[in-house]
Order: structure tokens, then C-alpha cells, then sequence
């Protein structure tokens, strides 16, 4: 009995799409308008992070094996990570902190294991496919800091580079 009071429509065209945009306008500009709003407050509200990088190559043994035996027989990633972990140790990033006077807000208000943790976060190390160098391709690793002030990141990021220098100089010795 309902399929007979069933009214049948016509298929809509150009002119009814059009309509029912003009009659819903406001339903489709007010979330955009308010999504423009909250992104533009958010991207105020939150504070600037700068990422200073920098690109350690990792240069092979030059002399034969045969002619001075190799000192460590660990891997080149064996010696990465353990040069990272002495680097990344609480030690070394209270020195890191103290030096350069990083995270002032974060000390007054929590303990120091945090702070390192926290700046332990913001370093990251990790290798790279390497560096083209005359048609071959060297092993290097990438050393980065994200820190708030630009000038303190690339100061920590260039004295993190020094201490990977140094780690290394002290391990083939």
C-alpha cells in the first residue's frame, strides 16, 4: 500500500546544486572560517623550535691492514653507538646544559634526571647513507639538536660535533 503513495521525483540538475549551495553556504564557510582561526591561535601560542644538523663523514682506514693492524675490530656502527652513549650520557649533557645555559625555566622547576632527559630527546644521531665523494659513497651520520634559540642550538649541535670528533681521535689512539 505505500508503494502507491510513493510520489515520484525528478533527477536533479545544475540549477539544484547550485540552490542547495546557496541555501547552505554557511554550513560549509563557518568550519572553514573557525578551522583558520584555531590553526592560526595554535601556530601563535606555540613556541618556535629550531633543528641545527650536522653531517659527520666517517673516513675509512687509510693505511693497509697489513702494514699497522687494525686497533678496534669493533664495526663503524659498534663505534658510532658507543662514542653516542658516552656523548649522551647524563655527565656529559649536565656539562652540555650548565656550559650553554639551556632549559633556565626547566631546572628551576624540575629535577635534573628530567632536564637531561628531556635534552637527550631533542638530540638525535643517526647514520646516513653517506656522503658522495668523487663517484663513491662514504659512510657519514647526521648529528642534530632542536632547541628554542637558534644561536644556542647551533652552539650545542656544533660542540656535540667537536665532542664526536674528540671520541673519535681518543678511540683510535
Amino acid at each position: 500500500m505505500l508503494e502507491r503513495l510513493s510520489v515520484p521525483r525528478r533527477a536533479l540538475d545544475f540549477e539544484d546544486y547550485v540552490d542547495i549551495l546557496r541555501r547552505n553556504i554557511r554550513w560549509i564557510i563557518a568550519p572553514v572560517l573557525a578551522g583558520l582561526v584555531i590553526s592560526t591561535v595554535v601556530a601563535f601560542v606555540m613556541e618556535d623550535t629550531f633543528v641545527s644538523t650536522a653531517l659527520i663523514r666517517i673516513v675509512p682506514q687509510q693505511i693497509s691492514t697489513e702494514l699497522v693492524q687494525n686497533v678496534s675490530s669493533q664495526d663503524v656502527a659498534d663505534r658510532i653507538n658507543g662514542m653516542a652513549q658516552t656523548i649522551l650520557s647524563r655527565n656529559t649533557l649536565t656539562t652540555l646544559i650548565n656550559q650553554h645555559g639551556l632549559y633556565k625555566k626547566d631546572i628551576a622547576s624540575e629535577p635534573m634526571e628530567d632536564v637531561v632527559n628531556k635534552m637527550r630527546t631533542a638530540i638525535s644521531i643517526k647514520p646516513t647513507a653517506g656522503v658522495a665523494m668523487s663517484g663513491k659513497s662514504l659512510p657519514a651520520m647526521q648529528v642534530s639538536f632542536s632547541y628554542r634559540d637558534k644561536y644556542l642550538a647551533k652552539a650545542v649541535c656544533d660542540d656535540l660535533v667537536a665532542r664526536f670528533m674528540g671520541q673519535s681521535t681518543v678511540d683510535t689512539l
